[in-house]
């Protein structure tokens, strides 16, 4: 069967975790210091949902390249860990989204988007409150600038370290 992303290894923005190989010297390189004071490739303030984007974002701002590889295959239950639609998938995803963003994005392309980022976003948590009956979006996004000050700090340290401009991300 043909495949959706093409025959040919091609380059992406990012790897999902859960299908993943990392050179052990670009994860040493974006690692950030975890409470123990050791180094730490994924962000443990995420938990669980899009440590694996924030990390696919720094290694690219670092400089760092990801490859799809078709011939790769892997089993992934997905949501096996939490259910897909739970409450708490919604409340890490909500919150996780924010974060990934704030500690991400370069200043100006921040600034550019936030209006269009922020009307996403209003508009998603309503949905879920009225389609599914759940205010986990909603509790996720509060939850989210509640951290926001420690964040922000993680961002000044990322985007110190930058190597890529944003034609490079693009």
């Amino acid at each position: 069967a043909a495949l959706a992303a093409g025959d040919r290894p091609a380059p992406v923005f990012g790897a999902s975790a859960g299908a993943a190989l990392y050179r052990r010297t670009a994860l040493e390189d974006v690692a950030e210091p975890g409470p123990d004071g050791r180094p730490h490739y994924f962000d443990e303030d995420f938990f669980m949902y899009l440590e694996d984007v924030d990390l696919a974002w720094r290694l690219r701002l670092g400089g760092w390249t990801s490859v799809y590889e078709p011939q790769a295959r892997v089993l992934h239950h997905q949501s096996a860990s939490s259910g897909e639609g739970s409450p708490f998938k919604n409340r890490l995803l909500a919150r996780n989204k924010v974060w990934t963003v704030v500690k991400n994005y370069p200043s100006w392309a921040l600034l550019a988007w936030s209006p269009l980022i922020l009307a996403y976003d209003l508009a998603s948590a309503p949905y879920r409150l009225v389609f599914q009956g759940q205010t986990a979006a909603i509790a996720g996004r509060v939850e989210a600038w509640r951290g926001i000050r420690r964040v922000w700090a993680k961002r000044r340290a990322i985007q110190a370290r930058r190597r890529a401009s944003w034609r490079e991300l693009r």
